[in-house]
């Protein structure tokens, strides 16, 4: 759906359309010139989406410091990205780096929450026993990134596996 200047009726249709489809994995949204609201009402649909794995919202550059932070909170709130993309060159390069360190974050929280839920994993029956794996899958690899954040991880990832629980179905 990429240069089709959707604005912000076409956003709340495609939002509603995402909370109720259940297949679909991948939206593109670059160059369509998204504002703050159209940017709310993408948000509101990754935070309820337990399906889409990719969202590319690179060149909008319309969408604010408001959209922007709507977004941030759906990608925390969202378990099954597995990539985002917001790209806006209007913004200055701390405001970009930002982003990109919050988009990052929230990408690797879902990559170990996927980990840790994946077919096959052990079942982790202590608070210590998770503790001692989700430090070792933290610091295993050579991210010196990831091994500086344990601690931010530990907090947000015990927020994440709450909304977790709430996707696992009955």
């Amino acid at each position: 759906l990429n240069d089709n200047c959707i604005g912000e009726l076409g956003t709340e249709a495609l939002a509603q359309m995402m909370c109720k489809c259940k297949t679909l994995k991948s939206l593109n949204l670059i160059n369509n010139e998204l504002d703050d609201m159209g940017a709310m009402n993408i948000a509101e649909a990754i935070s309820q989406s337990s399906t889409i794995e990719e969202v590319c919202l690179d060149d909008n550059s319309n969408i604010g410091i408001e959209g922007e932070e709507a977004l941030m909170r759906s990608l925390r709130r969202n378990i099954s990205l597995k990539r985002f993309s917001m790209t806006n060159h209007e913004n200055d390069d701390d405001r970009i780096f930002d982003i990109t360190l919050e988009i990052d974050d929230c990408m690797r929280m879902n990559k170990m929450v996927k980990k840790l839920t994946a077919p096959g994993c052990d079942k982790i029956t202590s608070p210590a026993l998770f503790c001692d794996k989700l430090a070792f899958l933290t610091t295993a690899d050579s991210d010196q990134q990831a091994k500086e954040q344990v601690g931010k991880v530990f907090s947000v990832l015990r927020a994440r596996l709450d909304i977790l629980v709430g996707h696992i179905p009955s």
